[in-house]
């Protein structure tokens, strides 16, 4: 476990997003000054039974008591494979984008994380008393706990965490290091653009934007300073500057664009045939993830999604389109699972098809 951050502005991050989850909390006290210290509760000496606190807006779901999650095994859910889940996750960069939520929720499994040796019945008992301190934190000590401890296992694990981007950007596995960190850079540096799009810290957990987005700068700073190392003394790059320097980052941005503020729509009262609303995100999603379109933000290519297809511009950019796209990749409809790819995949056969036809003729 690390005792320190790499450098003050990952410190100063830490610290904000502590004093987010606070004041989340309806806490109305400063944090301790040791980003460290995360007030674990002994739930046996001070406190009997789970902290709650009607003021705070940070939600452990499903609402589990400590006697539930003691007794894992009456509620039909596997620990050990939670547990490899939970490790898996909390290893690999969260490169996953979902609709920001008002509220903060904790997926009540998190607390087993730490839960060891449940086959070996001399730990069996320490086990359960660990996972009754942690659940007897306050909401929003153990939420800072576990953004820590994911960062930690983030830098322990660097190598996954480079081969997960790999993966994630689809790279020739012979891509270098250099190149797969400017793109998580441009990467996380999105979504702090985004308006209606928050990182997942946690595969189970959402987190309100304002904390995603330190999270976010945290990452970014963390893989600029690994892309540092990589770079001369004279070409270094920054997302603070120093004083003596200009204040311009040198990592290369995308460029997105907006619909100029004159644009309007038209109800046209007629929608395409071949894909539903869904479907159709789904489709210009990969279009825009592959460059067969121009940039824009999610709000101005709903737009132009619209005039295309006919399917409302609100919803596109919503629930039932990219601020959603993630479920909508997964959802089984019909008892077909991912039904609205398979669709889409269909669909583009067919273009293939033609393309095919034209080739040989």
């Amino acid at each position: 476990m690390i005792r320190s951050f790499p450098n003050d502005i990952i410190s100063n991050y830490f610290n904000d997003i502590r004093n987010l989850l606070y004041k989340a909390d309806g806490r109305n006290e400063i944090p301790p000054e040791d980003l460290f210290d995360f007030n674990v509760v002994n739930s046996i000496k001070k406190r009997v039974g789970k902290y709650t606190n009607n003021n705070s807006s940070i939600l452990v779901l499903p609402e589990y008591s400590q006697t539930d999650i003691k007794n894992i095994n009456l509620l039909d859910f596997d620990l050990a494979k939670g547990i490899n889940y939970y490790n898996k996750n909390f290893i690999d960069l969260p490169l996953e984008i979902t609709q920001k939520t008002v509220n903060i929720e904790i997926a009540f499994y998190f607390y087993l994380y730490s839960v060891i040796g449940r086959n070996n019945p001399k730990d069996s008992a320490l086990s359960y008393l660990i996972i009754s301190d942690y659940h007897a934190m306050q909401p929003s000590e153990f939420l800072y706990m576990m953004i820590v401890k994911k960062f930690e296992t983030m830098v322990g694990n660097y190598q996954n965490c480079i081969k997960s981007a790999i993966l994630h950007f689809q790279f020739d596995k012979k891509t270098k290091e250099k190149i797969i960190l400017q793109h998580l850079i441009s990467f996380y540096s999105d979504i702090l653009r985004a308006d209606d799009k928050q990182l997942s810290v946690f595969a189970s957990v959402q987190l309100s934007k304002q904390v995603a987005d330190v999270y976010s700068n945290i990452l970014i700073e963390f893989l600029t300073l690994k892309l540092n190392a990589l770079s001369p003394e004279t070409d270094k790059y920054y997302v603070v500057a120093p004083e003596d320097k200009e204040a311009v980052r040198k990592v290369n941005k995308k460029t997105i664009y907006e619909l100029p503020d004159n644009f309007s729509l038209t109800t046209l009262g007629v929608k395409s045939q071949a894909l539903d609303i869904r479907q159709t995100a789904a489709l210009f999603y990969y279009l825009r993830k592959h460059h067969a379109t121009i940039e824009y933000t999610d709000s101005s290519y709903s737009k132009l999604v619209h005039y295309l297809s006919g399917h409302s511009a609100e919803n596109l950019r919503k629930r039932s389109g990219f601020g959603n796209i993630i479920e909508i990749f997964r959802e089984t409809r019909g008892g077909v699972k991912y039904s609205n790819l398979k669709n889409v995949k269909s669909l583009l056969e067919k273009i293939i098809s033609d393309i095919d036809k034209e080739i040989k003729e």
